[in-house]
């Protein structure tokens, strides 16, 4: 350094990546008329809490009156660390379910299982048309450090079987008789195409 008397020098100091115990370091400081001085500074570096990281998680597609179960996972550097993971439906229609237990980290990450239900004969009916957006977050346990990651699920529509009822009918012999069938559909807009 180059500075008048009495001046206070200036060292950066970074610890390596994820390093937590005991440091130090020399430095040397030299006056204008050749004197100088070694000294040593002593640094206790201290761990604190990483964020969570999300792995990202892929668009996806299930079908209606159904569930889909996604595996979700979050790296921590904090072995005694515990993850809690939240998620959120952008839609009504179609629930986002996860545990609500704090997930301990092991091996550096964290993992749990979200599962997509829709609501009965609901459907996004054109793909991608009507996407749900979805939501999913992971929360340290110490230090309340979040990260969310987004994406969207289509509900595919499919066919339903009439709901029809047995039924019992009593005639003569040599008798023509009409016999009514009943048959009912659940979803909207659909109508029995034919009896045979």
């Amino acid at each position: 350094f180059q500075n008048p008397s009495n001046a206070i020098g200036l060292i950066d100091y970074t610890s390596a990546t994820d390093y937590v115990g005991d440091d130090s370091f020399f430095y040397l400081a030299e006056a204008s008329d050749g004197g100088e001085t070694v000294r040593q500074v002593y640094l206790k570096v201290v761990n604190i809490a990483d964020p969570p990281i999300l792995d990202a998680i892929t668009d996806k597609t299930f079908n209606e009156d159904g569930f889909i179960d996604i595996a979700v996972s979050a790296d921590c550097g904090d072995a005694d660390e515990s993850i809690i993971f939240t998620a959120f439906s952008g839609n009504s229609n179609v629930t986002a379910t996860i545990p609500a237990d704090p997930v301990p980290v092991t091996a550096g990450a964290a993992s749990t299982t979200l599962r997509l239900t829709g609501k009965h004969h609901y459907n996004t009916t054109v793909p991608n048309a009507n996407q749900i957006p979805l939501q999913v977050s992971a929360t340290t346990t110490i230090g309340g450090l979040t990260d969310q990651v987004y994406f969207y699920a289509d509900v595919i529509s499919v066919a339903d079987a009439p709901s029809c009822s047995d039924r019992e009918w009593t005639t003569d012999e040599d008798t023509e008789l009409h016999i009514w069938l009943t048959c009912t559909l659940e979803a909207h807009g659909e109508s029995i195409a034919s009896y045979s």
